[in-house]
């Protein structure tokens, strides 16, 4: 290490006081105990309590149930009704409020390959435009022709007419799976 020696003996040891240092004794003797109750570790400072031990595991209550950010953007998506549509952006609000960070980009993302069962032709950008229609993920006039069945409106620039047909997801749905179980925390952490 450059400036002599390593971070554990630069910080536990203290030169000896010679005939020419001006600090008294009380100050060198102060100095030689901080340094000696003192170690470095990785550039933090700790008290010297013999072996260092690693971190526990985390708790298990804690733990996050099974299914991660992108079954929670299905389990959001799912939830939504027919005839109703709602954006990237809400959907990603919904997961994110349910402990679940997420960006509306990752939102769309999770449905790009998502199961049947998944209406992803709900999910709009927040103009109403067809954005998985934009990108080439479905064929042109797929998702128009799978929400006109539903009969969510459009207006003459091919928009869907967000007033009236948006569904406003809750963060409780992002624990809501097709298997009826609810992936929510429980006291067993699973």
């Amino acid at each position: 290490m450059a400036g002599g020696g390593t971070a554990l003996q630069r910080f536990s040891s203290v030169p000896e006081p010679d005939a020419t240092d001006r600090v008294g004794s009380d100050a060198v003797a102060a100095a030689k105990e901080k340094s000696r109750l003192l170690v470095s570790h990785r550039g933090s400072v700790l008290p010297r309590i013999g072996l260092v031990m690693p971190l526990p595991p985390p708790d298990p209550f804690l733990a996050r149930p099974p299914g991660g950010k992108f079954e929670r953007v299905r389990a959001v998506v799912r939830r939504i009704p027919r005839g109703r549509v709602s954006t990237y952006g809400r959907i990603a609000r919904a997961v994110t409020a349910a402990g679940y960070p997420l960006s509306a980009r990752a939102a769309g993302w999770a449905l790009r390959n998502s199961p049947e069962d998944v209406p992803w032709h709900r999910v709009v950008n927040a103009a109403g435009e067809l954005s998985a229609e934009r990108r080439g993920s479905c064929p042109p006039g797929l998702q128009r022709a799978m929400l006109e069945a539903e009969d969510v409106p459009f207006d003459d620039r091919g928009r869907v007419r967000l007033r009236g047909a948006l569904h406003e997801p809750s963060p409780a749905d992002a624990f809501l799976f097709p298997d009826g179980m609810t992936g929510a925390p429980t006291a067993s952490g699973r």
